[in-house]
């Protein structure tokens, strides 16, 4: 029980900021310890801190109206931050580190410190400018103490949970005996028989037995050889012809979910497929399902990736839920990832759909003949690209490259209906065998794409959304427009941006604009809304 306690004293100042309630912060951190004992009893304490944030997740206000916490308490201010800022913040200053932090939450290290600068940007401003002090907050959070009374009810909690779960495994015990149960042996009894009869029977017998084997034979001739060869992985590379009668016999995400379903006794419709993988280098070759069922319950099975044959199944009480309301369905986003990729033909290798910082996201991993890896993102209810990445194992590095405007062309494509003139380049690098192209729309999304460099063909896409409301935005391109008019720059001039994007600056938005000539630099700043010069700065470089 100590090692329970030692987690619950980590968790419970995460779930009492999350929350803004001690009552539901002790419930939070009990529910997620048994449901992590549950779930991973090999590693309770880096499952609990997943189970907590996904409780918190969902049971979190997005602001807090009310809370338990007194006046004067230094966490006051942090209190004021959104959900997703309450808890990206706390974490990083919780007994966690941040690269433990960022495993559970499934983003990079790099990501996670850009969420914590984010939330600590908006403290600043939620203060009045007034920096936040992070060793006071930690300070302060250490205050939160787990009191006799939680332990008592985590110990309570606990055994209850064990007990209920003691009763569903025996429960399931008594089931499988009951049909591994023979029936019981009839007493023989002594038959007399013709012998006439025992002639004709012993030809009859015989004679179905060769059918039977006849049977076997041709069956055996006909039967196709397996789908895949022993060890076989992502990175295989197919014969002409052998990839696409695989992807015809290995069923489709679409089938094996439906099969998933019915085995579990729910309609299609009724279940949300959290994760679909298909394990490739397994034997046999099987898929691997984790689903939500309307009736509260959560579901884990694995089918064989053919025939759709039940292997594996787990039922048990669903820990959270996820509202898919407004997302675009699973068939029509593999479509777009088709689309995305540039793929006919393909073999899906991973569906997983979540919910992060109230973003609905799809996440797929694909392959194709040749063994390349894809790896894109959607977001759930738009649609729109947020990740994409190619792994090509037979990288070919020919000689003749195409040309930095053909790479902005087919990189600007790649994200929509866009044209050069359409966006505002900030960076066009080539390095090896690759281009890099950086850009920002008219309102203000930022992308940056590798490209390669041979073909034209993507290999990466990383995107930053915009936070701030530009409803109102004159856009990028206007302010353009009036920074080069500023400057007294016409279009035939040489002018290079390097910067441009949406930042907040002393509490109000602003275009941020860095370009330069080969004579000078400038630094520009615009209200985004009146497209008034906040800032103008030029230095020449001779």
């Amino acid at each position: 029980m100590e090692s329970e306690q030692k987690t619950a004293k980590k968790l419970y100042p995460i779930a009492a900021v999350c929350l803004g309630s001690f009552r539901e912060a002790r419930a939070a951190v009990i529910e997620a310890i048994a449901a992590a004992e549950r779930k991973k009893p090999d590693q309770p304490e880096q499952e609990a801190l997943s189970q907590l944030l996904r409780i918190c997740q969902s049971r979190a206000p997005e602001k807090l109206a009310e809370h338990d916490f007194p006046e004067g308490s230094p966490l006051l201010p942090l209190l004021k931050l959104t959900a997703s800022g309450r808890r990206n913040l706390v974490l990083h200053l919780s007994d966690y580190d941040d690269a433990e932090a960022a495993a559970v939450r499934q983003i990079t290290a790099e990501e996670f410190e850009q969420k914590t600068e984010k939330a600590l940007r908006q403290m600043t401003f939620l203060q009045g400018g007034q920096q936040p002090d992070p060793e006071a907050l930690r300070a302060a959070l250490h205050m939160l103490s787990w009191s006799e009374a939680d332990e008592a009810a985590l110990r309570e909690g606990l055994q209850s949970a064990r007990a209920q779960e003691a009763e569903q495994q025996e429960s399931r015990n008594i089931r499988d005996i009951t049909q591994k149960k023979q029936p019981e042996e009839k007493r023989a009894r002594t038959v007399t028989v013709p012998l006439w009869t025992i002639i004709a029977g012993g030809l009859c017998i015989l004679a179905l037995c060769v059918s039977m084997v006849l049977s076997a034979v041709l069956r055996h001739r006909d039967e196709p050889e397996p789908a895949l060869p022993a060890g076989a992985d992502s990175h295989s590379v197919y014969e002409p012809g052998e990839f696409d009668r695989m992807v015809e016999r290995i069923l489709s995400l679409e089938a094996v979910q439906q099969r998933a379903a019915e085995a579990a006794g729910l309609a299609p419709e009724d279940a949300v497929f959290l994760s679909t993988k298909l394990k490739l280098n397994a034997e046999p070759v099987c898929y691997e399902l984790d689903f939500l069922g309307r009736n509260g319950q959560e579901y884990s099975y694995k089918l064989h990736a053919e025939s759709g044959a039940v292997l594996e199944q787990q039922q048990f009480k669903a820990d959270n839920e996820l509202n898919t309301e407004g997302w675009i369905p699973a068939a029509d986003m593999r479509q777009r990832v088709l689309k995305t990729a540039n793929m006919q033909t393909a073999l899906f290798l991973k569906e997983k759909c979540s919910s992060e910082d109230q973003l609905g996201v799809y996440k797929y991993e694909l392959t194709d003949a040749r063994g390349k890896l894809f790896t894109v993102q959607l977001e759930a209810k738009t649609g729109a690209l947020i990740k994409y990445s190619v792994e090509d194992p037979q990288t070919d590095n020919p000689t003749d490259v195409i040309s930095a405007e053909e790479a902005k062309k087919k990189a600007v494509s790649r994200v929509g209906d866009y044209k050069p003139e359409d966006v505002i380049f900030t960076k066009t690098k080539f390095d090896g065998n690759v281009y890099l192209i950086a850009f920002t729309l008219d309102d203000g999304t930022q992308y940056t794409i590798e490209l390669n460099a041979n073909d034209g063909m993507t290999n990466t896409v990383d995107v930053h959304p915009v936070s701030a409301d530009t409803s109102k935005a004159i856009g990028l391109l206007r302010a353009r427009e009036i920074v080069l008019a500023k400057a007294g720059l016409t279009g035939d001039q040489t002018v290079t941006f390097t910067k441009a994007k949406i930042d907040r600056n002393n509490g109000a938005y602003v275009y941020e604009l860095e370009f330069e000539t080969p004579g000078y630099e400038y630094e520009v700043n615009l209200n985004i809304e009146t497209g008034e010069m906040l800032k103008y700065r030029a230095w020449s470089l001779t």
